[in-house]
């Protein structure tokens, strides 16, 4: 009698595990795009200025308008492209993995990033801001060598907010870690700082105007 030896079959890949292993091929492929195309120092710190240049534009006018909005889009646009995205809390913790094999000095960015900017995230996402997610910018010296790696979260307002509901909810994302049992970075301070000044001079400014309407309703009143 003869006994033929079945051959086994690999057994099958989980649906899971299928998608697990695209993200991971995803991330990758992002992160391959971003590192190649690092973006200067002076380049961001050129971007980051004109974003400043808005800000302060906003808050003296009290809204955006449409070419403003077009130049934030623009300047995100440049800076996403020295970037890896991740939309998901899933997807950014598959990013710094990869970042730690790829380069071991940062293999501690997940806990020292993950948590952090998660709260960041969290915290936007209640308050009503659109387009939620995390980067990691990717910033070459003046010699063309990688010389930063930067993860982030990134958050865009709503158009309708004014300038004092807008500064109230950054000022609120920026404290997050804190509200998570977290430290806050030495940019959430600088940040929080920044935000409170504002706000200090916003007040100030309406105190001012009503004062001078005061001035002018009392004056109206005695050539009466």
């Amino acid at each position: 009698m003869n006994f033929s030896k079945s051959q086994e079959s690999p057994p099958p890949i989980n649906s899971n595990e299928r998608i697990i292993q695209e993200m991971k091929e995803e991330i990758s492929g992002r992160l391959d795009r971003a590192i190649n195309n690092p973006i200067s120092e002076e380049r961001f710190s050129e971007l980051e200025l004109q974003l400043q240049n808005l800000k302060e534009n906003f808050l003296k006018k009290g809204y955006r308008e449409s070419p403003e909005i077009d130049d934030e889009d623009s300047i995100e646009k440049e800076i996403f492209a020295s970037s890896a995205i991740a939309d998901t809390i899933v997807e950014f913790k598959e990013m710094l993995d990869q970042l730690g094999d790829r380069f071991g000095k940062y293999r501690d960015w997940v806990g020292k990033y993950l948590a952090h900017e998660n709260a960041h995230t969290n915290v936007a996402e209640t308050l009503g801001y659109e387009k939620v997610g995390y980067a990691t910018v990717f910033i070459k010296d003046e010699n063309e060598n990688l010389a930063f790696i930067q993860p982030l979260h990134f958050s865009k307002p709503q158009i309708d907010w004014g300038p004092r509901e807008s500064l109230e909810k950054q000022l609120e994302v920026a404290s997050a870690p804190e509200k998570y049992g977290d430290k806050l970075s030495d940019s959430d301070e600088a940040n929080i700082e920044e935000y409170k000044k504002d706000l200090e001079e916003l007040n100030q400014s309406d105190l001012d105007k009503e004062k001078e309407l005061s001035e002018i309703r009392s004056r109206l009143n005695s050539n009466q």
